[in-house]
């Protein structure tokens, strides 16, 4: 005769059936469990279930045990669910989201486990070993990285939605700057990759530390690609962008040095490279469908270039954000220290060209800005909202004339 074990194995619900039909033949625990070889506890159990709820009663229950006092709490799971749909964060920077906002502390290993639970992981890519940078030891305000991003490339915007930008006449390119030792960074737009958007950007950025107090070293070492925006791969053009550079009007800043990438390695420009693909994952994916228009882009990116700066942990800053990173390494900065609020990290994207299309030429554009801790009612094209600018600056071009 078969045994309980053997006909569990074949048919686990048959084999519980038999064993309800044999009790109620013998009338004996013991008589079925010596009949199937089995234990009288493991007939006792099947006959009960049986008699409380039928046939259901013989399917098996999930492995789960009756006490679980360190489970977590079911709307939190539901929350890191959603966080993690809606920002595509890992468990680090869900961690860090949690602990920051909400004051929640649950470990990195939980959040792991319930996303891999839920099926929320992602497929990791193999790299290389790991190439040690003392960034710690850079300066503050006097080496950064600066690159250009098409912002409508393949990895993001489908062809439908290259079209709908295209038609809302939005700007195709952004132009970044990054601080590796703060991870502080700064943007803006242009509608044509040129090399006096670059030298307008640089010279904004500038102006904007030279106004609050940035301490600055002997020269800015800042490191491009060999975009034509930059220099191209000629020599002369590489040397007259930088007479260019370093003939910009800024008052204090020491003489520029410009470093590039080795040819074909970005990676050497990992910080403003790394930094982009954040752009695409927590940016532009979630508001590429929701622009209306210049103005309505204009200030989403301002939010977002603030949320950056202000409010989003960063993995390599030890779950901080570049503000408090900064507040942490000189916290007696002058503009640390303003009663009005103004900070150095806050400097809203502009659109590069309205310094030549729209305001006119010259240098002294930027140093009419002057910034307002609440949103300033400023209707000019290009100018994001929480910007003013200087009464006696001409705001168009018959102003101007």
């Amino acid at each position: 005769m078969l045994t309980y074990y053997h006909l569990w194995k074949m048919n686990p619900k048959e084999a519980r059936r038999i064993l309800v039909k044999d009790y109620r033949e013998t009338g004996s625990y013991s008589q079925t469990a010596r009949n199937f070889a089995t234990h009288r506890r493991i007939v006792r159990k099947w006959v009960r279930r049986h008699q409380e709820n039928g046939e259901t009663g013989l399917n098996s229950l999930p492995p789960i045990p009756k006490s679980q006092p360190t489970r977590l709490d079911p709307q939190l799971e539901r929350l890191i669910l959603r966080l993690r749909d809606s920002s595509n964060f890992g468990p680090k920077r869900l961690h860090y989201w949690l602990k920051r906002n909400l004051k929640i502390e649950i470990a990195i290993s939980t959040i792991a486990k319930y996303l891999h639970k839920h099926k929320r992981t992602k497929k990791h890519l193999k790299r290389g070993p790991a190439k040690s940078f003392d960034w710690k030891s850079l300066p503050l305000f006097s080496a950064l990285q600066v690159d250009t991003k098409e912002i409508i490339d393949a990895n993001t915007f489908t062809q439908e939605e290259k079209w709908l930008y295209k038609r809302l006449g939005l700007p195709l390119y952004q132009f970044t700057a990054i601080f590796p030792r703060t991870r502080a960074r700064f943007i803006s737009f242009s509608f044509q990759n040129t090399k006096r958007a670059s030298l307008n950007f640089l010279e904004y950025v500038f102006s904007h530390l030279e106004s609050h107090g940035a301490p600055f070293q002997e020269a800015i070492s800042f490191q491009t690609d060999w975009g034509a925006e930059y220099g191209g791969f000629q020599t002369k053009s590489v040397k007259r962008y930088h007479q260019e550079l370093n003939q910009l009007k800024l008052e204090r800043t020491p003489p520029f040095i410009h470093l590039h990438t080795r040819k074909g390695k970005p990676e050497d420009n990992g910080f403003v490279e790394r930094s982009h693909r954040t752009d695409d994952e927590e940016f532009y994916r979630l508001e590429k469908r929701g622009l209306q228009n210049l103005k309505d882009f204009m200030l989403k990116a301002s939010e977002w270039i603030y949320y950056y700066n202000y409010d989003r942990s960063h993995d390599g800053l030890g779950g901080k954000s570049p503000a408090e990173a900064l507040r942490e390494i000189d916290p007696k900065l002058p503009s640390l220290q303003d009663p009005e609020g103004k900070d150095i990290f806050f400097l809203p994207p502009i659109i590069l060209d309205d310094r030549i299309t729209l305001l006119g030429g010259g240098t002294e554009v930027y140093r009419y800005y002057t910034y307002c801790t609440a949103p300033c009612k400023v209707e000019q094209p290009g100018v994001a909202t929480g910007i003013r600018v200087h009464t006696s600056l001409p705001l168009s071009i018959e102003a101007a004339n």
